[in-house]
């Protein structure tokens, strides 16, 4: 009996430290023995460079409402981050500039939901996936760019970006979810690689692969421009 206690314990304890929660400065993180995930921020917001590297371990990940609601201007991730989790920077209406380094792999659902000030986005190659609603209600965005590792974009992805007036499908995108582009009124044109294997364009709507099914007829194409 004695022996099995002392077996239990051993195999506990590596779990019970496995990860653990501390602060630097104004940032929350947690950490195991290899990475750091940033979870939380509470300093006053204007401009933020999030480390790459806190006490010698990589900062890999930026949690889920990470840095929710903060009143931040501008944001520099580090090209040590993978992941941008789930609302990560969701609400964050004063946010007008954000770099996405192309060690990020993924941009969970809402990331940037709702950032209104953001006006610009590059969205690197290494990403692959665009999560539901990710930059759903950022108003003010005009130009995004779709990096061409990008594979599927998800469910509302876009929606309600009313100042944006062209988007570029790359050739890699097999997945848009519903509504991706939905509520975006002043969006006159998307436009499709040439070898995407899923989708098609012409006149600024987007088809699938074969021009059978309509899939997006954007608002603000004007209706002298319709195609027959």
């Amino acid at each position: 009996m004695k022996t099995n206690a002392l077996l239990l314990g051993f195999f506990l304890i590596p779990a019970l430290v496995q990860v653990r929660a501390a602060e630097l400065g104004h940032f929350r993180y947690e950490f195991s023995g290899t990475e750091i995930t940033i979870t939380g921020y509470t300093g006053p917001g204007g401009e933020v460079t999030i480390p790459a590297a806190i006490a010698g371990l990589p900062v890999t990940r930026i949690a889920q409402q990470a840095f929710q609601n903060a009143a931040l201007t501008s944001v520099v991730i580090p090209d040590s981050v993978t992941s941008i989790g789930d609302w990560a920077f969701g609400n964050c209406t004063g946010l007008t500039s954000v770099v996405i380094p192309d060690s990020v792999i993924s941009i969970e659902s809402w990331a940037f939901s709702r950032c209104a000030g953001l006006t610009h986005v590059v969205i690197p190659d290494s990403v692959t996936r665009i999560g539901e609603r990710a930059f759903s209600g950022c108003t003010g965005l005009t130009n995004v760019v779709i990096g061409n590792g990008v594979g599927e974009i998800g469910d509302l992805a876009f929606a309600n970006c009313t100042g944006l007036t062209r988007v570029v499908i790359p050739d890699r995108v097999g997945s848009i979810g519903c509504g991706a582009f939905s509520g975006c009124s002043g969006l006159s044109s998307i436009e499709v690689g040439s070898v995407n294997a899923a989708y098609s364009s012409e006149a600024g709507v987007l088809f699938d692969k074969g021009r059978r099914l309509l899939i997006r007829f954007p608002q603000g194409l004007r209706q002298g421009e319709r195609i027959t």
